[in-house]
């Protein structure tokens, strides 16, 4: 009997051991869920290791959890130059619906940024990869799009460049949604206002229940307090229909788009789907940006019509660089769809030919059917046809910038 009781008493004894560490199993679990996803313990962590990697970054208080979503009351970086870029009260929430993830909400209240606002041509490698720019280089994914973007509000933000004391002071930045569920696209009223520069999206068509479309116009303003290189104010506007277009398909084309801008010398339109029309009617972009092109009094229309992959284009124009006539002579190639516009062009000068040949990368190529003339050369006889040594400085400065984007 002995033997039967003590028997028994182990067995009760593994049986309250397994219950217990059951328990505790299940303690711990409800407890590890709870600190995962109704705490910022993830979000502190995850905020140590990043302060932790970059002695300049500083982190402030996080509230909330991974079940909706975080705020931090401020975020600084302190950069090489001493300067301290801040932004405060930053808030994410969000949550899933089925198999739709919504965010609720964005917002920043105050943000000072310090960062490089030049708007001059890069002097950097520009070597790269073709394959990244090629939007057919894989094949579509069947990942569908499944999200939907309720609120943005950041209010409060200067952006400085510690170079030249150029700011961009924004008032506010705000969305009234953007729906991307079922791999369509439709959105709703968005603003960006400043003293120097607006910017606004306004859904057309019929609206959803919350006042958003497919189809909608826009419209924006710059002025020339922007920044050191800007002339001179302009404006842009214009609408886009992108009923029935599915993200998901690379192949798929917008139903209409427009653009029309600086003075209206510069238009974008596509009248019919697959079709693209680029026109520039008398356009001196240094009217308008600090030494940006040798061009001046472009006159250049650009048809495309698109075919699966490929695009059939014809182009034609001319412009001048210094007194001096350049033709676009009318060509007709199939290119890469959505590939960059590029011509080249012609400027026939007491028995020697001048050579103006746009790239893919926003450059361009400047040549003589002389061999011994450089670039430069070319470049200052066409617009001052003098020797080098005899440049005025601000004509010294013009060949500088014009060089940096040539290639």
């Amino acid at each position: 009997m002995e033997n039967k009781s003590k028997k028994s008493c182990f067995i009760q004894g593994c049986i309250a051991t397994l219950v217990v560490c059951a328990l505790l199993i299940i303690t711990g679990l409800a407890t590890g869920y709870y600190f995962l996803y109704h705490t910022p313990t993830p979000a502190n962590l995850i905020k140590k290791v990043l302060e932790s990697s970059d002695p300049n970054l500083n982190i402030g208080e996080i509230s909330g959890g991974l079940s909706s979503g975080f705020t931090v009351d401020k975020i600084q970086y302190t950069h090489d130059d001493g300067n301290i870029s801040v932004v405060k009260d930053i808030g994410f929430s969000y949550e899933n619906r089925g198999d739709v993830t919504v965010i609720k909400s964005i917002h920043v209240k105050h943000a000072h940024l310090y960062m490089d606002l030049s708007t001059k041509p890069s002097t950097g490698d520009d070597s790269k990869d073709d394959s990244l720019d090629d939007p057919y280089a894989s094949e579509d994914s069947d990942e569908t799009w499944n999200m939907l973007l309720e609120r943005i509000d950041i209010l409060d933000i200067t952006i400085e460049d510690p170079k030249t004391g150029d700011m961009i002071k924004v008032e506010e930045i705000t969305l009234d949604g953007l729906d991307l569920r079922n791999n369509q696209f439709k959105i709703g009223e968005a603003r960006i206002k400043s003293q120097n520069l607006s910017f606004e999206i306004n859904p057309t068509g019929t609206l959803d229940e919350d006042g958003r479309s497919p189809k909608f116009t826009y419209k924006g303003a710059v002025k020339k307090e922007l920044s050191k290189d800007i002339l001179q104010d302009f404006s842009f506007k214009g609408e886009v229909n992108l009923e029935g277009y599915d993200l998901s398909d690379k192949d798929d084309l917008a139903k209409s788009a427009s653009l029309t801008a600086l003075g209206g010398k510069f238009t974008y339109q596509t009248p019919k789907e697959g079709k693209r029309l680029f026109q520039v009617r008398s356009l001196t972009f240094d009217d308008y940006f600090k030494n940006c092109s040798p061009m001046s009094d472009l006159n250049f229309t650009y048809h495309s019509t698109i075919n699966g992959k490929q695009e059939k284009v014809i182009a034609q124009g001319n412009f001048k660089i210094g007194k001096h006539l350049f033709k676009i002579k009318k060509q007709e190639k199939l290119i890469k769809r959505n590939a960059e516009p590029q011509f080249s062009a012609e400027c026939h000068k007491k028995g020697v030919v001048y050579t103006y040949i746009s790239t893919s990368d926003d450059k361009y190529i400047l040549k003589s059917s002389n061999p011994k003339e450089s670039s430069e050369a070319i470049l200052i006889k066409l617009l001052y046809n003098k020797k080098k040594n005899k440049l005025t400085k601000l004509e010294k400065e013009k060949i500088k910038d014009y060089m940096e984007s040539m290639k």
